[in-house]
């Protein structure tokens, strides 16, 4: 998988707006862990990474533009919600963008045969 580089997050910022896409260290650094204490008996098995880019979409369309990006360069995404779990479940590895999703707070529909959810 690729990183996050120059072209990819000028791509980010078409898709989303500038206001919406961060790759500063700070707060790729700041994205990069759960909100609580990984337990000592997992801590081994989750190598440590940092966000190549924070990116913010505010609509279904950025959303699904983020995830074409994503397949045509080969970068990971990484989908974060309030990061409230302390088991890894939304660290970055390889420089992976982090889709924070935490603004997204309705739930429209649930298909439980297809197990998704909008």
């Amino acid at each position: 998988m690729s990183a996050v580089n120059e072209r990819i997050e000028r791509s980010l910022v078409e898709i989303c707006g500038e206001d919406r896409v961060r790759t500063d260290r700070r707060e790729r650094k700041m994205y990069s862990f759960d909100i609580g204490a990984m337990p000592a008996l997992v801590k081994p098995m989750v190598p440590a990474g940092l966000a190549g880019a924070v990116v913010r979409p505010v609509s279904e369309e950025q959303l699904v533009e983020l995830v074409k990006l994503a397949q045509r360069e080969g970068m990971s995404l990484v989908p974060r919600g309030w990061a409230t779990s302390g088991y890894g479940g939304v660290l970055p590895r390889n420089g992976a963008a982090v889709v924070d999703l935490s603004g997204w707070q309705r739930v429209l529909a649930v298909d439980p045969q297809a197990l998704t959810a909008t």
